[in-house]
């Protein structure tokens, strides 16, 4: 989204959920012409107002929709859960995406479901974008504490686990925090052998 206009004015993003308005994003306008970038905006409905800061004069606000890429399922549908992991079968390559937000809520967690039909080895491998980290953890059937986890922020990641009885296995990618605060987000992909 792009702001033309006079200088000294603010362009304000909120989150719109049925009855409820929810301030998201601020933007003063410094220059001529200020980029409104929100990068991991998520599908939902937004409300936009420009605010002057005691300036005057007309402005033009122009709009352009870039979407990430297909996930698997609906927005509301995103694995968040252990009860609504999506199932994954060994050898298979998912995709997901994560730090997406909407205003109200972030998706910051997606959960991926595993039978290992025998005793062996166990390697699940994270690629997520350059602007997302994330860590990944193991969970057994009893989805308490992790028994293998990956702790640290990164992009690319290889769990392993030899040794690893038949069950059921959860495997649960969280995003992360840049050291500055800043949320991350992207795509990636999960795989499992």
């Amino acid at each position: 989204m792009t702001l033309s206009g006079p200088v000294g004015a603010d362009i304000n993003l909120h989150a719109v959920s049925g009855d409820n308005i929810g301030f998201f994003y601020v933007q003063y306008l410094n220059d001529e012409k200020t980029a409104f970038v929100m990068p991991n905006l998520a599908p939902g409905t937004y409300k936009i107002d420009v605010t002057s800061r005691n300036t005057e004069g007309s402005y033009t606000l122009t709009n352009e929709w870039m979407p990430v890429f297909a996930h698997e399922g609906s927005p509301d549908t995103r694995p968040g859960k252990f009860n609504e992991a999506q199932p994954m079968a060994l050898g298979e390559t998912k995709s997901g995406l994560l730090g997406y937000t909407n205003g109200f809520s972030v998706d910051g967690a997606d959960f991926y479901k595993l039978v290992v039909p025998s005793d062996g080895r166990l390697e699940v491998q994270f690629t997520g974008e350059s602007t997302l980290k994330a860590e990944l953890f193991l969970y057994d059937d009893s989805q308490g504490i992790p028994i293998k986890g990956e702790n640290g922020a990164v992009s690319e990641k290889t769990l392993i686990h030899e040794n690893i009885g038949a069950g059921i296995y959860f495997v649960k990618l969280v995003q992360s925090m840049k050291q500055d605060g800043n949320e991350t987000y992207g795509t990636y992909s999960l795989s499992a052998i």
